[in-house]
Order: C-alpha cells, then sequence, then structure tokens
C-alpha cells in the first residue's frame, strides 16, 4: 500500500496532524526532520550551523530518499526537502496532503 506523504512550510502542523493519521490508521509515523536529529544527535539548528544549509540538505535528501522507500506509512517531509528535484520525483508516486495554509 501507499503512503500519505504531508508536506508545507515549516510549523504548518505536519507533525501534529501525521500523528493523528497514524493513530486512526494504525500506520506507522515517520518525521524526516526528527529521524535527522535522531541519526545526528542535534537539532536541525545545530547542523546547520555546524554544516551550513548545503550540508544539512544533503543529510537530509539522504534520510527522505531512504523514508520514501516505506510502504504504507505517514510521512511528515521537511519544509525544504520537496524543494530537491529527486525526491520530487520519488514523492510523485505517494499520496499527497499539502498542509500549507
Amino acid at each position: 500500500m501507499e503512503s500519505v506523504i504531508l508536506m508545507g512550510p515549516p510549523g504548518a502542523g505536519k507533525s501534529t496532524v501525521g500523528k493523528h493519521l497514524a493513530k486512526l490508521s494504525k500506520k506507522p509515523f515517520i518525521d524526516t526532520d526528527r529521524l535527522i536529529e535522531e541519526r545526528e544527535g542535534c537539532s536541525i539548528g545545530d547542523i546547520f550551523l555546524a554544516k551550513g544549509e548545503v550540508g544539512f540538505r544533503e543529510i537530509e535528501k539522504g534520510v527522505v530518499l531512504e523514508v520514501l522507500l516505506h510502504d504504507d506509512s505517514i510521512i511528515a517531509l521537511g519544509g525544504g526537502s520537496i524543494l530537491d528535484e529527486e525526491i520530487q520525483r520519488k514523492d510523485r508516486k505517494s499520496t499527497r496532503l499539502n498542509s500549507s495554509h
């Protein structure tokens, strides 16, 4: 079964909506920003400070492309990740809900 992808600007409610959808649908919830923070052992802000935006986007792209391979999940993408063309191509294969205002 296909995953549901939530996208929108920071603060739009992707994580909040994603958690509720996951609970209602009994599907796993994956928040790519939280996953990045867990793997890197620091906040997104700290990653930006240490590695710059280019360094962060490289990490983010790897995590997002990996996560998009998951079937039957609710996935919240980081606000800027959808700007990457490769992510856009992979994302087109999934169902999307846009959480922008």
